[in-house]
């Protein structure tokens, strides 16, 4: 139910009042006094959260009136810019989190690709902005330029019903979009709302669209990239996880969308993660390892952290490298793994969140062989904490005349191996055992 129904606040009032302590958001101003015919609009889950009095998980705003090169560099100017189709992610400097900066945009139908395609342009209309949007509570739009909150899809009463009700046609919309589809689902649990009949109709008709390709010149490509279900899957198990999960059950009726991600032990597999790694973040997590990416880049890091949006040092990033950690344990082998890879896998506190990770996946659904598996990961990386710190490095060995390269990496990996095995315990021992290869 909406809280300004509650305490009589209107949720006009309660946007502007998160818009007036939102420091992100300061930047906003300026340019509306230098450009004239110029507007900022809260839009989409950030006005909607800000009507119900919730401080919104993401902030997404549209900006119009001015050409994108002079809102880059307007921007550029007060903290890091990173450009997407129809806009940027703009990181204000001084300040934790981003914010998601488009162009109004629409959708034109294309009859030769047979569907539809998603354009921006600074002169775009609002109102067809809004019109572009999912549902109704997403419709909802708040101009910094006039203090105005617009509702132009009565989506305030459906906030107030808790209701989830697409923007027109629900099953069009959904053939031409098929990621609305998880959306539904998606929203459902995190807001806990109950979806229209005719949402949930398109729903479980148009879910399995979510992995329809089509021809281009370079092959046959996915109709929905796979990022982007990987971002909602992230999003609906963040919050309202096990709730999330039971829609995903009743909505993938053949059990052939979402493939080993669901299955009975889903919720258990959460319980025991959450109580192993006492994180919030549990999506990150649990998508690495059951959701594979669409590119094998996606596996690195950075790359990883990059699409996420995930802070350098932060504890999701902290989170997020636990989590390839713990998929690359339980692809490989732990007695046909070179030592010094290892090490790298299980050191340090991502390591130990790694096994406690992937622990929890093979305990709840039931897999002995990983459990076996992470079993000797879990000596390995008691071994390795044992150790102290290796007797020589790269450089004592570059020092004694030894060239970089590929000899020296692999001598160095024997030499870790026979430091782990007692076989080397001085300085002295190491020192002979690099002469003796």
């Amino acid at each position: 139910m909406l809280q300004g129904y509650a305490n009589h606040i209107p949720e006009h009032v309660r946007v502007a009042r998160f818009i007036a302590g939102e420091p992100r958001l300061a930047w906003a101003f300026p340019i509306l006094s230098s450009f004239s015919g110029s507007d900022v609009v809260l839009v989409g889950g950030s006005a909607r959260d800000a009507a119900l009095g919730r401080e919104p998980r993401e902030l997404h705003v549209v900006a119009s009136g001015l050409p994108k090169e002079t809102l880059r560099k307007a921007l550029a100017r007060q903290g890091k810019l990173t450009p997407h189709e129809h806009g940027f992610h703009f990181e204000p400097a001084g300040h934790t989190g981003g914010i998601d900066i488009s162009l109004p945009r629409t959708d034109i139908y294309h009859p030769r690709a047979k569907q539809l395609l998603t354009k921006s342009h600074p002169a775009g209309s609002h109102s067809h902005d809004s019109a572009w949007r999912d549902f109704t509570v997403n419709g909802l739009r708040y101009s910094l330029r006039d203090g105005q909150l617009v509702d132009p899809w009565n989506g305030l009463q459906h906030l107030e019903n808790g209701h989830l009700v697409a923007i027109g046609e629900a099953s069009r919309r959904f053939e031409h979009r098929p990621l609305h589809a998880l959306r539904t689902i998606r929203l459902a649990s995190n807001l806990g709302f109950t979806p229209a009949a005719d949402s949930w109709d398109a729903t479980l008709e148009h879910l399995p669209n979510l992995h329809r390709t089509h021809h281009t010149d370079s092959g046959h490509v996915y109709a929905v990239p796979r990022a982007h279900i990987g971002q909602e899957l992230m999003r609906l198990l963040d919050l309202n996880a096990s709730q999330g999960l039971a829609l995903m059950n009743k909505a993938d009726q053949s059990g052939h969308v979402f493939g080993s991600l669901l299955n009975n032990s889903s919720a258990k597999a959460l319980g025991f993660a959450e109580k192993a790694l006492k994180r919030s973040r549990l999506g990150l997590s649990l998508l690495t390892i059951a959701y594979p990416h669409e590119s094998e880049g996606a596996t690195r890091l950075s790359d990883f952290a990059r699409r996420y949006h995930i802070e350098t040092g932060s504890p999701e990033w902290q989170h997020a490298a636990a989590a390839l950690r713990a998929s690359e344990l339980l692809k490989q082998d732990p007695t046909k793994t070179p030592r010094a890879l290892s090490a790298k896998l299980l050191k340090g506190t991502p390591g130990e969140l790694a096994i406690a990770s992937a622990r929890g996946w093979a305990e709840a659904t039931g897999d002995h062989q990983q459990l076996a598996r992470l079993h000797a990961w879990d000596r390995q990386r008691t071994k390795l904490a044992s150790m102290n710190e290796p007797l020589l490095r790269g450089r004592d060995l570059i020092a004694q005349g030894f060239r970089p390269g590929p000899h020296l990496r692999q001598l160095m990996h024997d030499l870790l191996d026979a430091q782990l095995d007692g076989r080397v315990i001085t300085t002295a021992d190491a020192r002979a055992f690099v002469r003796s290869h």
